[in-house]
């Protein structure tokens, strides 16, 4: 079985670009914690897709219209720079096509990149509204900060231990190849939460957040 998942790793069109793994804020030589998995969109998905987990309810999706699309995990200060040090005149374009956002817990370190990202996803003509995944209190003060900019930014928010059972989540997934994804409470602080993900090509991911070790963290099968 890990062999034929390392296979399927090798095989795969996906791209995963590390940003940041962990600092207490943006430094030369290590960055607060983002990294986008890239993968190829595919058309249609409708509400369909498999999920794991709690309760929600469906909505539109974010994202781009075909070619690349992708899927950020955390957004700590800074990730729009990044992103424009990564791809170039191509950034925006990144913003635009993007799935989803996961934020795995409100520490400043892995959320506070996310307004500026939001407000570029608003501004371009006929972007869907950003689909983003996270804590409870990411969605309160994602709608206070929006109330105080000086341009309006849209975002459907969906707490992450919905996220399983949500329309609009499963939709976004299965447009990018995806047949499931689960997520679980993690050992960190109060809300901070652990996802897994598995890629119909027979590879899957896991990501932790900052948790200590923990045995909830789902399995990939």
């Amino acid at each position: 079985r890990e062999g034929a998942g390392d296979a399927a790793v090798l095989q795969s069109r996906a791209q995963l670009h590390f940003f940041g793994t962990g600092a207490a804020m943006p430094a030369k030589y290590r960055n607060v914690s983002s990294f986008l998995l890239q993968l190829p969109a595919r058309h249609g998905g409708g509400d369909g897709g498999h999920g794991r987990g709690g309760g929600g309810d469906g909505g539109g999706v974010g994202g781009g219209g075909g070619g690349e699309s992708g899927l950020l995990f955390d957004a700590g200060e800074g990730t729009l720079a990044m992103l424009r040090r990564r791809f170039g005149a191509a950034a925006d374009e990144v913003v635009r096509a993007l799935a989803l956002v996961w934020i795995s817990h409100l520490h400043a370190d892995h959320h506070l990149g996310l307004v500026r990202l939001l407000e570029l996803r608003s501004a371009r003509p006929g972007a869907a509204p950003l689909l983003v995944v996270g804590p409870h209190a990411l969605g309160v003060w994602l709608r206070e900060a929006a109330a105080r900019l000086h341009s309006p930014v849209e975002f459907r928010f969906v707490h992450c231990g919905a996220a399983g059972a949500d329309a609009a989540v499963c939709a976004a997934i299965r447009r990018l190849g995806c047949s499931w994804l689960a997520s679980t409470r993690v050992d960190h602080c109060a809300d901070s939460w652990g996802v897994a993900l598995q890629h119909s090509e027979g590879w899957g991911l896991v990501y932790s957040g900052d948790t200590r070790p923990c045995e909830r963290l789902p399995p990939l099968r």
